[in-house]
């Protein structure tokens, strides 16, 4: 650890996360055995309770960055006293959608026009291949929802709003199936969504335009972030960062995850390197804790149980921060404290050591 804060080697992943404000463990930053390592003192009495605490508040960092993504195309932030989980996904689309309703009411009108009616068919026969009832399903919900509401070939602001959320209620109700046709019905009612938003954003007047593809924008983000929240194992819709990985892959539009194997997909440039630094699961707080209680108890762990509280220092928020900022960044007055810190080291061989850390540092 003193060699990577002499002369940091910051992985991409690592610096990514950091722009996003999310703070990862000192394991997490320096990969490798490190991580490894980590990972088994995060099972150990004292230690691994702060271990553990650190890594929880990165994965809480990268749930409120991916909420966030959602919310900033509208010029909103998620409040800080927020909760995150299913009160921060309600939040999220609570105000999502009420951009999505101001926006409309600025649109006006939107006309059936035949770009909408091509991407309707387009959705219709992507579930060409389905049994007949769930593709004659699809086709009743688009009459229905769209054709039906349309005067005169024209949706008013009120209609619009109401297909839109009608349809975006039904597609997840389908999505939510263990059934393999309910959910591909589902993804294409999905796309008979998107159709609509498309035409309103198309057919926006200037000033309004803006305001629809800001709210588009937002829901295209939340999409991923709401499939990583109902995921199992998302417990009170607060996510990993394996799951958000798995939303970003599954809502890709491409033809053959396309955009998703070339790195491209929305929001992918948060979810993989969340993945691959914080890793694939929320820290669970069980097995450790009650180890740390029992030994608590017998007078004779009392010293490892001492000699755990200065590393557990080190995954305190202030503490992780300036850890996380010593592997990552070398400054000036880094370097000279670490300097001094070589001449005085305290271990056989430490003063032949001294002169090798001193020229690390100064190159």
């Amino acid at each position: 650890m003193l060699g990577r804060a002499i002369s940091p080697k910051v992985a991409p992943e690592v610096a990514a996360l950091k722009a996003a404000g999310i703070t990862p463990t000192p394991g997490q930053v320096l990969g490798g055995s490190f991580k490894s390592a980590e990972e088994k003192l995060a099972s150990a009495p004292v230690v691994g309770q702060a271990i553990r605490a650190g890594q929880q508040r990165g994965v809480e960092q990268m749930n409120t960055a991916a909420i966030n993504r959602a919310l900033d195309p509208i010029g909103m932030k998620l409040p800080k006293e927020a909760a995150l989980g299913r009160d921060a996904i309600n939040f999220t689309r609570e105000a999502l959608g009420k951009a999505y309703d101001d926006a409309l009411n600025a649109v006006g009108p939107i006309r059936v026009d035949k770009a909408l009616t091509d991407k309707l068919d387009d959705a219709v026969r992507s579930v060409s291949i389905l049994p007949k009832d769930r593709a004659d399903q699809l086709t009743r919900i688009v009459q229905v929802e769209i054709v039906d509401r349309a005067q005169n070939g024209t949706l008013t602001p009120e209609a619009m709003k109401a297909a839109e959320s009608n349809l975006g209620n039904i597609a997840r109700g389908y999505m939510r199936s263990a059934d393999y046709d309910q959910r591909q019905l589902g993804k294409a009612i999905v796309s008979a969504q998107e159709a609509l938003r498309n035409a309103v954003e198309r057919q926006a007047p200037a000033g309004a335009a803006d305001m629809v593809k800001a709210a588009n924008k937002g829901w295209a983000n939340f999409v991923r972030v709401q499939r990583a929240s109902s995921y199992v194992g998302a417990e009170d819709g607060v996510f990993s960062a394996a799951q958000l990985q798995n939303a970003v892959r599954a809502a890709d539009p491409s033809r053959n995850k396309g955009k998703f194997a070339a790195g491209e997909a929305l929001m992918q440039d948060l979810s993989e390197p969340a993945k691959k630094v914080l890793g694939s699961k929320v820290p669970n707080s069980g097995t450790a804790d009650r180890l740390g209680a029992m030994a608590a108890l017998n007078p004779g762990t009392w010293p490892y149980i001492a000699s755990g509280i200065p590393a557990s220092l080190m995954y305190t928020q202030p503490g992780q921060a300036a850890m996380v900022g010593l592997l990552t960044g070398r400054q000036g007055p880094t370097a000279g404290l670490l300097s001094d810190a070589a001449r005085r080291l305290a271990i056989p061989g430490g003063a032949a050591l001294s002169p090798t850390l001193q020229s690390l540092i100064a190159e």
